[in-house]
Parts: C-alpha cells; sequence; structure tokens
C-alpha cells in the first residue's frame, strides 16, 4: 500500500488482491452510469444531450472476471459543438 511499510514477513495472498481488483472494476463500472458521470462526459465533449437520453443509449459492464470495462453507445449520432450540428 502506498505510504505504508511493507512487512517482508506477511505472506501476500494474490487471491484477495485479485478479488478486490475485481470489486473495484465493478464499482468503476457502476460509477459510469451515473448522472454525475453522465453530465461530466456531455459536458466535456460539448454534446447537446440530457444526461437521462445519454445514459439510456449507454451500456456498461465488466468484461468477464477481468479488469476491463466494456461500453457501448447505440446512438452515436449525437448533436455536439464540435461537429456544428
Amino acid at each position: 500500500m502506498v505510504g505504508q511499510k511493507e512487512d517482508s514477513d506477511t505472506p501476500i495472498d494474490l487471491g484477495v488482491d485479485i478479488q478486490g481488483l475485481q470489486q473495484l472494476t465493478q464499482t468503476v463500472a457502476k460509477a459510469i452510469g451515473t448522472y454525475p458521470t453522465a453530465e461530466e462526459v456531455i459536458q466535456e465533449l460539448g454534446l447537446y444531450e440530457s444526461a437521462e437520453d445519454f445514459l439510456g443509449n449507454l451500456s456498461v459492464e465488466q468484461a468477464g472476471a477481468t479488469q476491463f470495462i466494456d461500453r457501448s453507445r447505440t446512438n452515436t449520432r449525437i448533436p455536439s459543438k464540435l461537429s456544428g450540428s
């Protein structure tokens, strides 16, 4: 852990570490599909879309038992400030 002295006599339990990372990945996947995150993405990308519409077109899930997150949008033709639409 950051800021903690490592005790070389303590055995490492990779199973606990892996489980913790998988739980963190699940948490991040859930956070991506929240209104605050959607509103931030909309603002950052200059989209003209409500958070409700954005989330309605968004699919987010953990990719199996990995630390990867799959996300997809069903409507990718969204007017934005960048496109001038």
